[in-house]
């Protein structure tokens, strides 16, 4: 696909702000991938996917950052991906590494804010 914007959304801690998050973006024409890191109940999954060009991705623990990598170097092949977001400081320092700028979500009791 020409053209394409594409966003990761990187949860390890949380998923309110997270959603907002994807929701807002996909409001503004991208295409929008979720990587959580560890299990989630499929009956969760199937009520907060709602949306077209959503994708959530819930990957076991000991292979998210295997996972994360493989993804972050296929869309850097690609290059559709446009914004990255994350919920831990760590793992912004890792999208860095792999040549990626990232920005960090942080949940408030209003929703979110980027840093």
């Amino acid at each position: 696909m020409t053209g394409v914007k594409r966003a990761a959304l990187v949860s390890e801690v949380g998923w309110r702000g997270m959603r907002e998050l994807s929701l807002s973006l996909l409001g503004g024409d991208f295409l929008v991938d979720v990587i959580v890191k560890g299990a989630v109940d499929k009956k969760f999954l199937e009520v907060i996917t709602t949306a077209e060009g959503l994708r959530i991705r819930a990957v076991p623990k000991v292979f998210f950052k295997m996972y994360l990598f493989l993804y972050l170097m296929g869309h850097k092949g690609i290059r559709d991906l446009k914004s990255v977001y994350v919920s831990k400081e760590q793992t912004r320092g890792f999208v860095r590494k792999a040549g990626f700028s990232a920005a960090l979500l942080i949940e408030t009791q209003k929703g979110y804010r980027l840093v």
